[in-house]
C-alpha cells in the first residue's frame, strides 16, 4: 500500500491497518475530492506483474484474490477439482470486493502513478515494483511518500487478542528446462539453472542492472537472500519481507485459464449492471466447475464428485 504521507498528515489521517479502518477514512479522503485506488479487473487500474492463466495482462483480480484468503477461503478445493469462490468466504470477499467500486465510489479505471503523484490519490494498493516508477518519475514527491503493507482483515483469537490477517496474492515466472534427449544438454542446462538461482548470481545481475538503468531497472528478485542485498533500504526490506512471508500464490489446476476470465466477468457484471453479487459469482462459479471437470476427463484425471 503505497500512501502519501505529506497529504494524510494534511487530512490528519493515519495509515490504515485494516479494511475496515480505510473505509472510515474515505469520507474525509473523498469529501475533499481526492480518491484511493484498488486494482480492479473492469478496467486498466494496473499492469499486471505477470501473465498466468488466473491473471491476465489486463484485469487486475489480485485484491480480490488477497480478500478470499483473508477471508479463510481459497480458489480451490484440495483435490483441485473444484473451485471454491462459491463458498461462504468466496461470496464474502467478492461482495465486499465489488461493494468498494459500486457503493464507495472507487474508481475501476485510473492512472495510479499519476494520481499519487499529484496527490489526488495519497493511498493506493499497486505491485511493489511501482516503487520504481515514482522514485524515477517522480522525483518531486520524494520523502512525501512511503509504503507499507496492505490493510488486512482483523481477527480476534479466543483468549481475546486481535490479530489482522494481511494474506496477498503473489505471482511470477520460473526457469524450465525443455526435455531433450541429448543428456549432455541436459546436465549443462541444470548446472546452469542451479548457477542462475544462488543468491550471489541474482545479486550480481540486480546491482549491474540498476547501476546501468538506474532504480527504476531495481530487480524483482524471488531468492530472499539475493532480495535483502540488493538496494532497498533497511526499513523498505522489513516492509517487504513481512508482506512476502503473509503472500499465498494460486495453484495451478487443468481448466484454470477459465477461472480468472469468469472471475473478471462476474466482476464486470456486478460493477455495470448491478447484477446481484451473490447469484453472480454462484453462476460463474459453476462455468468455472464445468471447464474443470471438462479438462479433467480430457486428461484421464478423477473429476469431483460431491463432499
Amino acid at each position: 500500500m503505497f500512501y502519501r504521507t505529506d497529504v494524510m498528515e494534511e487530512l490528519g489521517l493515519e495509515v490504515p491497518q485494516t479494511w475496515q479502518e480505510l473505509i472510515e477514512e474515505m469520507p474525509t479522503i473523498q469529501g475533499n475530492n481526492l480518491s484511493v485506488g484498488i486494482p480492479t479487473a473492469a478496467g486498466s487500474s494496473a499492469t499486471a506483474t505477470a501473465s498466468t492463466s488466473i491473471m491476465s495482462n489486463v484485469p487486475d483480480l489480485s485484491m480480490y484474490f488477497s480478500l478470499l484468503y483473508q477471508y479463510g477461503g481459497d480458489m480451490y478445493n484440495e483435490a483441485g477439482t473444484k473451485t471454491r469462490v462459491d463458498d461462504e468466504a468466496g461470496i464474502r470477499a467478492f461482495d465486499d470486493y465489488v461493494r468498494y467500486f459500486n457503493d464507495y465510489g472507487i474508481p475501476t479505471i485510473y492512472d495510479f502513478v499519476s494520481r499519487f503523484r499529484s496527490g489526488e490519490m495519497p493511498i493506493g494498493i499497486a505491485a511493489y515494483s511501482t516503487y520504481n516508477t515514482l522514485q524515477v518519475s517522480a522525483p518531486e514527491i520524494r520523502g512525501l511518500w512511503d509504503f507499507t503493507l496492505i490493510p488486512g482483515t482483523e481477527y480476534t483469537n479466543e483468549d481475546g487478542t486481535t490479530y489482522i490477517d494481511r494474506s496477498d496474492f503473489i505471482t511470477g515466472s520460473a526457469t524450465m528446462m525443455i526435455s531433450t534427449d541429448n543428456q549432455t544438454l541436459k546436465d549443462n542446462s541444470w548446472e546452469f539453472m542451479k548457477w542462475w538461482a544462488e543468491p550471489d548470481t541474482q545479486v550480481q545481475f540486480g546491482r549491474e542492472i540498476e547501476a546501468l538503468l538506474g532504480a527504476s531497472a531495481r530487480y524483482a528478485t524471488a531468492n530472499r537472500d539475493a532480495f535483502s542485498n540488493l538496494s532497498w533500504s533497511s526499513d523498505d526490506i522489513e516492509v517487504l519481507n513481512a508482506q512476502w512471508d503473509e503472500t499465498k500464490g494460486i495453484r495451478e489446476v487443468p481448466g484454470g485459464y477459465y477461472t480468472g476470465r469468469h472471475i473478471s466477468n462476474a466482476i464486470r457484471k456486478v460493477l455495470n449492471d448491478k447484477d446481484d453479487s451473490r447469484e453472480t459469482i454462484i453462476d460463474y462459479s459453476i462455468k468455472i466447475d464445468e471447464e474443470i471437470t471438462k479438462k479433467r476427463k480430457e486428461f484421464g484425471l478423477p473429476v469431483y464428485e460431491g463432499e
